[in-house]
């Protein structure tokens, strides 16, 4: 593979990439997976791997559950129009995510602590609780950030 090849390939790669994180909802959308991956892999993780690396447990997952506010406030506060109604769609977008994340993880044979089908109804229902209340929080104070600063919109 010559430089030439090698420039094409990277540039279009570097184009597929700016079409999928494009906007402030697909910034947010990005956030929420990385959520439901990274609060999936601390299941399996105990407090002495955390202590190891030197990190406090209850503080990691307490930071991942702040990621769907921040995807919300992201997102309502970058978004041109729509801004409640985009915002707020990661309030739905989380619960099933997580719930298949879940299920998938232990289908797997994960150590988790509702497994089947009625354990995915269960997370889904926390995820839910936890997704709405974030999301009105964020999309609460993107928006009237938003206004004060001046609406300084990327899509």
């Amino acid at each position: 593979m010559d430089i030439v090849q090698l420039s094409f390939v990277v540039k279009i790669q570097v184009d597929y990439m700016r079409i999928i994180f494009k906007g402030a909802w697909s910034l947010g959308f990005m956030l929420i997976v990385f959520f439901v991956v990274i609060g999936e892999f601390a299941i399996y993780f105990h407090d002495y791997v955390y202590y190891r690396m030197g990190f406090d447990r209850d503080l990691v997952l307490t930071i991942l559950w702040f990621l769907p506010f921040l995807a919300s406030f992201i997102t309502s506060y970058l978004a041109v129009s729509y801004k409640f109604l985009l915002g707020m769609s990661h309030a739905i977008i989380l619960p099933f995510v997580g719930s298949i994340a879940h299920f998938i993880n232990g289908q797997l044979g994960g150590l988790i602590d509702f497994n089947g089908m009625l354990g995915a109804i269960v997370v889904f229902k926390v995820y839910f609780v936890g997704g709405v209340v974030s999301a009105i929080a964020g999309v609460t104070i993107g928006i009237l950030l938003s206004r004060k600063m001046g609406d300084g919109a990327c899509d």
